[in-house]
């Protein structure tokens, strides 16, 4: 069963977003490798289907928010730039060479940026 947020408000009304995010880690709501919210949790803690492919495909693979080392098959989240760059690799399209967190190996990305666009609602 996922956590509620509810659960998670400070005595302020805010809601401590890092311990929920956490508890639905826990709860299988959540990947624990992407944060992507998993549909059909099994209540245990787990990984989305796309972070299981990246792992074992060892062929060339997509995901909106993790890459893999080609030589050791180390897999970094890149979803949270804070700076928007990694080691070389930024929020631009293109080609960017990395390194790998765990061997040093450098590789190259290609990154894939796409837009959209939100209207305000109608008026009256």
């Amino acid at each position: 069963m996922s956590p509620c947020m509810n659960d998670y408000r400070k005595a302020d009304g805010s809601v401590d977003w890092e311990a929920y995010r956490a508890a639905e880690v826990a709860s299988g709501a959540r990947c624990q490798r992407c944060g992507d919210l998993i549909v059909f949790s099994q209540g245990v803690p787990t990984t989305c289907v796309a972070c299981r492919d990246i792992a074992s495909d060892p062929g060339p693979v997509m995901h909106p928010k993790v890459i893999r080392c080609p030589k050791c098959g180390a897999v970094s989240v890149l979803a949270n730039w804070d700076s928007g760059d990694y080691g070389g690799a930024k929020y631009e399209e293109g080609s960017h060479v990395v390194p790998c967190e765990t061997c040093g190996c450098q590789y190259t990305i290609e990154t894939h940026v796409s837009y959209s666009y939100t209207s305000p609602a109608r008026e009256g």
